[in-house]
């Protein structure tokens, strides 16, 4: 006799016909992210034509596996998420926890984020406020300088 599943099926909203529940967020979160992967592929090549012309961080490829990780992250959080446009507050807590855990990691993705921002202003894809265009590369940039001055942390203190 086969084991049953103790995992609760995901309640279906009559309104909007979807489910609810971890299950369904995580699928919801799954496509969104797939979607954002698909969105940020699409703009690849044209960032890396306009890197090559707006030089920053040199190792390109780093700087895509970076942008992809955050996009995914972010699809991940927010579901309805694109990468023509970064929210400065979601920017923001990330970029605090990662100068806390990671600084040297917080630097390369708070340069390869600075320069796609810049990249998606550039050439009129930003999707965004100027306001929040200008909120989001401020934090970026106190982002680079904050984890690029924080004392190296001793093994064992």
């Amino acid at each position: 006799m086969p084991k049953k599943s103790r995992r609760q099926p995901a309640a279906l909203n009559f309104r909007t016909g979807h489910r609810s529940g971890k299950a369904a967020r995580s699928a919801t979160n799954s496509l969104a992210s797939k979607l954002t992967a698909q969105e940020l592929d699409a703009l690849v090549p044209a960032f890396v034509r306009w890197h090559s012309r707006h030089p920053g961080i040199r190792d390109v490829p780093l700087v895509l596996k970076l942008l992809s990780a955050y996009f995914c992250i972010h699809a991940e959080i927010d579901g309805e998420a694109t990468v023509t446009v970064i929210e400065p507050e979601d920017t923001a807590e990330l970029v605090a926890l990662l100068i806390e855990r990671e600084p040297g990691l917080a630097v390369l993705l708070c340069g390869s984020l600075l320069e796609f921002v810049d990249f998606l202003r550039h050439t009129g894809r930003w999707s965004g406020t100027p306001e929040s265009y200008l909120a989001v590369r401020r934090t970026l940039c106190n982002g680079i300088f904050s984890a690029e001055f924080l004392p190296v942390k001793q093994p064992g203190k």
